[in-house]
């Protein structure tokens, strides 16, 4: 399968089959129903490597293969990342880098974001280097009201 890197997609390769992970906004509903939490919640929990559980991790392994590869099971997911040669930290990277494409595509005003290398795309720098301060969303291009 052809990834599109400008729609988001993250390929990978786990012994013979080719794999793309996408956050579409189908992708992102799927998982906040899934999770049970909201979309800021998530990001969170993933900006937190220390806190971050392997059910979550699953549950964005899943969220974002569903694009590509719609009959992937929570159960089939969960079997996927065992075969991770390098671990959950492998798997987390290239959640983290299909989350951030996602977000570069969906947020902030056309020239703004930062670059892939500053940022992994949802403005919050890299979930495994440093640690989230301030998730609180804020439009681009307002000028606060006046009463």
């Amino acid at each position: 399968m052809v990834t599109n890197p400008h729609k988001g997609d993250v390929g990978f390769k786990i012994g013979d089959k080719n794999y793309t992970l996408r956050y579409s906004n189908l992708a992102l509903i799927k998982l906040e129903e899934m999770t049970n939490k909201g979309l800021y919640q998530i990001m969170t929990e993933m900006s937190k490597p220390e806190s971050l559980r392997l059910g979550t991790v699953c549950a964005l392994l899943w969220a974002g293969l569903q694009k590509h590869h719609p009959t992937i099971t929570m159960d089939s997911a969960a079997d996927l990342l065992d075969e991770f040669e390098g671990g959950t930290p492998e798997v987390i990277g290239l959640i983290d880098k299909a989350f951030g494409k996602a977000f570069s595509q969906t947020l902030g005003t056309k020239g703004t974001n930062p670059t892939q290398e500053e940022s992994n795309g949802i403005g919050m720098g890299s979930s495994w280097n440093s640690p989230v301060t301030d998730l609180t969303p804020k439009a681009s291009g307002t000028s606060p009201r006046k009463n």
